[in-house]
This record gives structure tokens, C-alpha cells and sequence, in this order.
């Protein structure tokens, strides 16, 4: 088992997404840094983002000499851009979540490294490298429904070859989730999907729920869909009982939204979602508790948006990465060891820092294993050694 480099959580095209709100303080914070505001930065990675969209779902499509200047160019200014984005610029809409921070810096290195290839002669690997880019918006655009859509559509530009996931994958990054959502309900009814492509099927539906339970908040809607599986000849078995429970959680989150606004405290809201989805599970990586682990998300994203104070902002970190450490394969690779190092950080000496820290550890631990036995890189041992002081 190796470690996986690319994570979904990459906001390359944030693009204006939290325009909405706080401009005050986004005028403030962005006067103290001397340059762009967080969406005037946004608004020219996304102008960057759309001139290479169609060289970047093409086999071979960075390989085209005509191209390169226009491709280079495109790539020089996004990784520009990219490097004067400041995550503190964000706090004014998201408070202290580790998700901006760690999306400019992945943002950074992989544009770095796109760049570096491209100037190498390196065209397969520049674009994959992009194209991982650009698979990374999920997460991020889903964590809030707040923001507007960028100045452009994926329909704008002529783009060739996009499989069907990497269709759905565009549209949420570009932020049209209703879109995205009609897109996903067409693949989901289609007969030969399922049965030409059932592990594709499977990523579909997860990444339907993702937006209709973290975006939309829309249980029925989503029940529909799971019905029509649930009801469907030639669903997978070990599918159909990941959609029993989903159905369960979304007709237990239905009933309780007819009975009116939850004024329970969010982390106990939390407590009672992630208590629901390990109640679903039948072992330690069953989807069933998909539902229950995605409303807790996004429960959890709104609460940390609202500057808790640090006891509690710990203990939604935590929450978060147990959370993410459930979902993983759905699009938030390796997003809960982020949530578990700024658990510990938030709160160090805490037992809920200690509890974060051995989760964090086995993570590393687990994800650096192989037949050569665990070899865990120089720069992670020093970062687990660093933790490891913060809650001794």
C-alpha cells in the first residue's frame, strides 16, 4: 500500500466562491497584506483555469507544439497567481478551517511541479498533474453552499475526451451543482452504467449524496434516487446494502426536518450523527454511514466558520477528520490527517490533542506500509515528532 499524493481538496477553482459575504473584512485583511483580495485572486485563477481546460482532458493534449506558447503561458500565470493567494485572505468567510491553507499549498506544489515538467519536456506528466489539479475542487466546493459561480461555464470552452466522473467532477468545480446533480441523476438512471462500469456507478452515487446532503440539503430528492437502486435489477449486492443504510439516514433526516429548525448544540448534533453512522456500519470500511458522516461534515464546516473557541474548535477537528478518515474514497483523500494535526494544534496537551495524534499516527503508519514493511519519509517523522511534543 502506498501513500496517496494527490489529494481533493485543491480549491483551483474556488473562482469567486465566497464572494457573498464579509466584504468589509475582506477588504481589511486583504489592505494588510499589501495585495489582491482573496476573490480578486480567485477571479484570475479561474480566467487561467479556463484557457488550459481544453488541452487538459485530451490525451496528448499538452504534446501540441502549435499550443505550447499559450499552454506555458496559462501555466506561468496560474502558478503566479496561485502563490500571491493568501489563506488568512479566507478566514473573513471560513474562519480557522485548515482547508484553505492546505488547498493553496498543494495548489502551489503541484503547479509547481506542472510547470517544471511542462518546461521539461515532460507533456504526459504536466497534464496529469494539472488534471489532478483540477480534480481537487470537490471537496472545498462542497464544504459550504455559500459563494457564487465563476464568470464562465464549463459549456464555454470546447473540451474532448472528459470521462463521465471527470464531467461531473468540472461541473462542481465550476459550481454548478444543479448541473452536476441532473448530470449524476442521468448516469445513475442509465442501465449500461451500472453494469458496464459498476465501481464508477458506486463513485456516481457517493458523489451525488456528497452534493445533495453537504450542498443542497435536499433528503427527498436523494431518497428518490436511492429508491430507484434500491429497486433497480443488476445493482451490485455489496451496493445494495450500502444504500439500505443511506436510505435509512435519509429518511430519518427527512422526518426530522419536517418537524422544524434543530436547535440542538452542533457538536452534539455531530455526536449523535457520527454515533448513527458507526450504528449503520457492519465493519470499519462499510459505506452505509456514508449520510450520517457527510451531514456531520457539513455541520461541522458552518461550526468552525463561527470561530469557536479552541476546546471546542478541537474538538470539531477531530470530528472532522473522523469523519473524512470514513470518507476518504469519495473525493477527501487523506483530508482527515489535516483535521487530526490541527486538533492537536488547536488544543495541544489536551486528551482530545492525544486523541488526534494517535489517530494521525497509525494514518501515517498505515498509509506508508508496504511489503518492504513501514517506511515513513525523513520530513513525516519529523512532523510526527513535532506533534508528539505538542500533547506530552
Amino acid at each position: 500500500m502506498t501513500k496517496k499524493l494527490w489529494l481533493w481538496v485543491t480549491c483551483g477553482l474556488v473562482a469567486t466562491s465566497l464572494l457573498a459575504c464579509q466584504a468589509t473584512n475582506r477588504q481589511k485583511v486583504s489592505q494588510t497584506k499589501g495585495g489582491p483580495s482573496w476573490s480578486e485572486s480567485m477571479k484570475g485563477l479561474g480566467e487561467s483555469v479556463r484557457q488550459l481546460v481544453p488541452f487538459i482532458y485530451v490525451r496528448d493534449g499538452f504534446s501540441d507544439q502549435s499550443q505550447h506558447g499559450k499552454i506555458r503561458s496559462a501555466l506561468q500565470r496560474l502558478r503566479q497567481e496561485s502563490q500571491e493567494m493568501h489563506p488568512e485572505l479566507g478566514e473573513a468567510f471560513m474562519g480557522k478551517d485548515p482547508i484553505l491553507a492546505l488547498s493553496v499549498n498543494r495548489m502551489n506544489g503541484d503547479l509547481e511541479r506542472a510547470q517544471e515538467a511542462f518546461d521539461m519536456g515532460l507533456y504526459e506528466y504536466s497534464r496529469s498533474t494539472m488534471k489532478s489539479v483540477m480534480g481537487t475542487c470537490f471537496a472545498c466546493h462542497t464544504a459550504t453552499e455559500r459563494g457564487a459561480r465563476p464568470g464562465w461555464k464549463w459549456e464555454d470552452v470546447s473540451i474532448h475526451g472528459l470521462r463521465p466522473l471527470e464531467k461531473s467532477d468540472l461541473m462542481v468545480a465550476m459550481r454548478d451543482f444543479d448541473g452536476a446533480s441532473a448530470y449524476l441523476r442521468h448516469l445513475l438512471n442509465d442501465p449500461e452504467f451500472v453494469q458496464n462500469r459498476p465501481f464508477d456507478f458506486e463513485s456516481a452515487l457517493r458523489k451525488y449524496l456528497s452534493v445533495m446532503v453537504r450542498v443542497k440539503k435536499q433528503p427527498d430528492e436523494a431518497l428518490t434516487e436511492i429508491n430507484k437502486v434500491l429497486e433497480r435489477d443488476g445493482v451490485p449486492f455489496f451496493l445494495q446494502q450500502q444504500a439500505e443504510g443511506w436510505r435509512r439516514s435519509l429518511e430519518r433526516w427527512s422526518r426530522e426536518m419536517a418537524r422544524g429548525p434543530v436547535r440542538t448544540p452542533p457538536l452534539t448534533q455531530v455526536d449523535e450523527r457520527l454515533r448513527q453512522a458507526r450504528q449503520i456500519q457492519r465493519y470499519a470500511r462499510d459505506h452505509a454511514g456514508d449520510v450520517e458522516y457527510l451531514r456531520a461534515t457539513q455541520i461541522l464546516h458552518d461550526f468552525v466558520t463561527s470561530n469557536p473557541p479552541a476546546p471546542q474548535l478541537a474538538q470539531a477537528f477531530y470530528a472532522l477528520g473522523q469523519s473524512y478518515e470514513a470518507l476518504d474514497n469519495v473525493g477527501f483523500w487523506n483530508l482527515h490527517e489535516t483535521y487530526y494535526e490541527a486538533c492537536v494544534r488547536a488544543l495541544p496537551k489536551s486528551d482530545v490533542a492525544r486523541s488526534c495524534f494517535n489517530r494521525l499516527q497509525a494514518s501515517v503508519f498505515m498509509g506508508y506500509s508496504g511489503s518492504g514493511g513501514i517506511l515513513v519519509p525523513p520530513s513525516e517523522r519529523q512532523r510526527l515528532q513535532e506533534l508528539s511534543e505538542l500533547v506530552k
